[in-house]
């Protein structure tokens, strides 16, 4: 089969399942935008603690499908589900913690933001709930990976509609009320994303038990946890949480910038975060296909073929992300235009859509190459770009830029960091590329 083909039919399904599911915060900002800017900023807020935690859970997910796809590729089926299994004891164990430190945590968190005891309220109501019960997003994200693994693909695709459509349902029900049934506001959106989470986690494991006879053949006390396999999980998927880990830090020191100049700005950046995560979610689905791709021609150490697939990968990511910052930059109003946005909020929100839009014509290539890094185990490295342009660039960038009193300014942060992390990551690739083809063409990875 044409490499093309191969990775639109493993990837189109998990873009297109990932771009449902960052629908759950997506729908979430279009209604609570009525109800004012102060919502709309502890949303923003909780928005960051939200990512690390969804990004760890996926960055596990990634790691599991990474060994899994190596496990197949060299014909161990037993390695493969004992990966699964190891997976998802993983999973648990980070949403247990979670749920202990989750109450002295969230008010802690906002206290610490902000002093607008109206945004504490808020976000504390918001945030609380979906810390607790992160379990159903964990659960949700590894058993649909899981489907996407066995090449069960639309399996993976029918539970991310419905869980979509349960939330996009309820939201408006529970945040304005219907009939007698009142609503319960910030709270409210909540709920709905919760009830969406837990019906896709449960029909992804009913589904899962039924077709997945790859990896769902036998009992489950037939598997055993493996702590080697737990190391090679971690060493591949921690990364990649780190990566989020350090987006999520990012996010809370531009937050802490905003607020202090108001409500309204923070609120324009968690707006603005709301329509990059649809642009960017698609790519990563893009991008974990490719992932699984590469794994396995590494798994059959097959070069060429791997060398194929990326160029394929980087024309398919970026063939995405290159028309949505044109979008961004020409006609920002048009995305905008789903929000119901004060005038004050409108022009502050605009120029942050833009700016830090145009870094998308050549974010999507690097995320290819974070896609290679991650197939031959290398994820660290994506970690290294990450906190270069995240950590050691954007925040005393956007720390000297705020010194200046221009809300616009700051977003100039986001050019000038990506262009320190692009000039990294295309050194840190080179290196690897050369080795990984000396590797696989006269010894084992």
């Amino acid at each position: 089969m044409p490499i093309w083909r191969i990775l639109f039919k493993l990837s189109w399904p998990v873009a297109l399942s990932m771009l449902m599911q960052s629908l759950y915060n997506f729908i979430d900002s279009i209604y609570l935008s009525r109800l004012g800017d102060e919502v709309l900023s502890s949303v923003s807020l909780a928005f960051t603690v939200q990512n690390f935690v969804s990004v760890f859970f996926v960055g596990i997910a990634t790691g599991m499908n990474v060994v899994i796809s190596r496990a197949l590729g060299s014909g161990d089926f037993r390695k493969a589900k004992d990966a699964m299994f190891t997976a998802c004891v993983i999973q648990f164990a980070f949403s247990a913690i979670l749920f202990t430190v989750s109450f002295w945590f969230v008010p802690f968190y906002y206290k610490t933001c902000s002093a607008n005891g109206a945004v504490i309220m808020y976000g504390i109501k918001y945030l609380l709930p979906c810390m607790i019960f992160a379990i159903f997003s964990s659960f949700q994200i590894l058993f649909e990976r899981l489907l996407q693994s066995s090449g069960l693909s639309k399996y993976m695709l029918f539970c991310q509609f419905l869980g979509s459509g349960v939330n996009i349902l309820l939201d408006p029900i529970l945040i304005f009320g219907f009939g007698p049934m009142k609503g319960y506001g910030v709270a409210g959106a909540a709920y709905a994303t919760l009830t969406g989470q837990l019906v896709s986690a449960v029909a992804a494991i009913v589904l899962n038990f039924k077709y997945n006879s790859l990896l769902f053949d036998e009992k489950i006390r037939g598997r055993r946890f493996s702590w080697s396999l737990a190391g090679s999980i971690c060493y591949i998927g921690i990364p990649s949480s780190a990566v989020g880990l350090a987006s999520s830090i990012s996010g809370f020191f531009i937050n802490k910038i905003l607020i202090g100049f108001s409500a309204t700005a923070n609120a324009s950046f968690g707006i603005y975060a709301k329509l990059e995560n649809m642009v960017v979610v698609p790519a990563q689905g893009l991008s974990a296909g490719l992932v699984t791709l590469l794994s396995f021609f590494v798994g059959k150490k097959d070069f060429g073929r791997l060398r194929k697939a990326f160029l394929v990968g980087e024309f398919a990511i970026s063939s995405w992300m290159i028309p949505c910052a044109l979008l961004f930059i020409i006609t920002p109003g048009i995305p905008l235009s789903l929000f119901s946005l004060s005038n004050e909020m409108l022009e502050l929100t605009i120029p942050a859509v833009q700016i830090v839009g145009s870094t998308y014509i050549l974010s999507g290539f690097m995320i290819g190459l974070s896609s290679f890094y991650q197939a031959i185990g290398k994820s660290i490295y994506s970690l290294i770009v990450v906190a270069s342009r995240q950590l050691f660039v954007r925040i005393p960038i956007a720390f000297l830029l705020a010194s200046f009193s221009s809300v616009s300014l700051i977003w100039w942060c986001w050019p000038i960091s990506e262009i320190v992390s692009d000039t990294v990551n295309i050194c840190v690739f080179r290196h690897l590329y050369k080795r990984t083809r000396k590797q696989l063409t006269t010894s084992d990875l």
